[in-house]
């Protein structure tokens, strides 16, 4: 487009917004009278005096044509806001970024995105359910936009990646930069497969305060968020944030109540986030006629009525008769008040009040052991596990 050459040249004056183009074109007919108009013309422009200030100064030094040519040099491409291509969810924001900076491709599957977040210090827990629920949903045509951080942002980016599907990453840097260093590899898988994208121009690197505004791209982007694994302090928890402000539906994880790292993602669950152990439950609540690539969940077995219950009431568990072959003689389990599925039911089988090792208990079970995990995390939030050290659990039946 004509005016893209004066998007770039706007987007290297600090602090300058959509709002401030959209002010701009209006009154000049177009950013490229704008970026020509006589200093005199722009103070009647309504600009506030640092961003009019830094216009002018921007204005006498940059060189737009070998800006151009330096973008084309990095590898990458401009989308403007006023370009038809532009993400038509980033547009709904109420502050999208005026400029993107794009390596790779953008393309209409993307109007089906996620974004994933977490901590930077995954745990193989958290590793584990980013897989479980990335995989089959990327699969399925989804988008997984995440920020290319160590931990759960890149283990969701590698998730959709070796599902074949498509993942964007958002830069808090400029866009021939590369934070965290680490991530070079994923990066170039990632364009060639998606897309990078960052609002700052080239050259910018890293810093503490771009990450807010980074995060509220990652949303934008996105359908939903999903947290995985966040601390009580961690930077996914204002992606969360951002998201229910601008509308998007906020997805948890549940995790231990013991773990620092699970804080923030059952705090998010406390205050209404939609808590998920499965792809189909995403799938299910952003209203997506996809078809998931499921192993086929085992059978629950025939309810079991304990206690009359009334409409308004949760209908009990569903629990085996008879607990599996390889677990342990246990007094018949209590009458629970909560759903429980059929994993967690086994699991609850075979705890016992000796310790006992998750890989013990996965083999008794006769499940997974990325299966057992979630099963044992949920199990603990409900409060009928306790975990009594490292991956080793009792049931916590008695203490309740």
């Amino acid at each position: 487009m004509d005016d893209v050459r004066y998007w770039l040249g706007f987007n290297r004056v600090k602090g300058f917004s959509a709002a401030h183009g959209r002010t701009l074109a209006q009154r000049f007919g177009s950013l490229s009278a704008a970026w020509m108009a006589t200093p005199n013309a722009l103070q009647h422009a309504e600009l506030p005096p640092k961003i009019l200030s830094a216009l002018l100064a921007t204005r006498e030094a940059l060189d737009l044509d070998a800006a151009l040519q330096a973008v084309e040099r990095a590898g990458a491409w401009l989308l403007p806001l006023n370009d038809p291509r532009y993400p038509p969810l980033l547009l709904e924001i109420p502050d999208p970024p005026p400029l993107l900076y794009v390596k790779g491709t953008l393309t209409e599957a993307d109007y089906r995105a996620l974004a994933v977040v977490g901590t930077r210090m995954a745990t193989d827990y958290g590793r584990t359910m980013t897989q479980r629920l990335v995989e089959p949903l990327a699969r399925a045509g989804m988008t997984i936009v995440s920020g290319l951080a160590l931990g759960i942002d890149s283990a969701a980016h590698r998730a959709a990646l070796h599902a074949g599907g498509r993942t964007i990453a958002v830069l808090p840097c400029g866009i021939d930069r590369l934070y965290p260093q680490e991530n070079g590899d994923l990066a170039k898988a990632i364009a060639a497969s998606g897309a990078l994208i960052s609002e700052w121009p080239l050259g910018v690197a890293a810093e503490r305060w771009h990450f807010p505004p980074r995060n509220r791209i990652v949303s934008g982007l996105s359908l939903g968020v999903l947290v995985v694994e966040a601390g009580a302090k961690s930077g996914a928890l204002i992606t969360a944030h951002q998201a229910l402000e601008q509308g998007r539906e906020v997805f948890a994880v549940p995790g231990s109540a013991l773990s620092p790292l699970s804080s923030g993602a059952n705090g998010l669950i406390r205050d209404g986030a939609m808590p998920v152990e499965f792809a189909g439950q995403i799938a299910q609540a952003l209203l997506l006629p996809v078809q998931l690539d499921l192993p086929p969940e085992p059978a629950a077995p025939a309810p079991v009525s304990h206690r009359p219950h009334g409409p308004s009431q949760r209908p009990p568990p569903h629990f085996s008769p008879e607990p599996p072959p390889s677990a342990p003689d246990l007094e018949p389990l209590p009458d629970l008040d909560m759903d429980v599925g059929p994993a967690e039911t086994a699991l609850l089988a075979a705890l016992t009040d000796r310790p006992q090792h998750i890989d013990e208990l996965a083999r008794a079970a006769g499940l997974p052991i990325d299966q057992a995990t979630g099963a044992l995390t949920m199990l603990e939030l409900k409060g009928w596990a306790r975990q009594t050290g490292v991956l080793t659990y009792v049931r916590a039946i008695q203490d309740r």
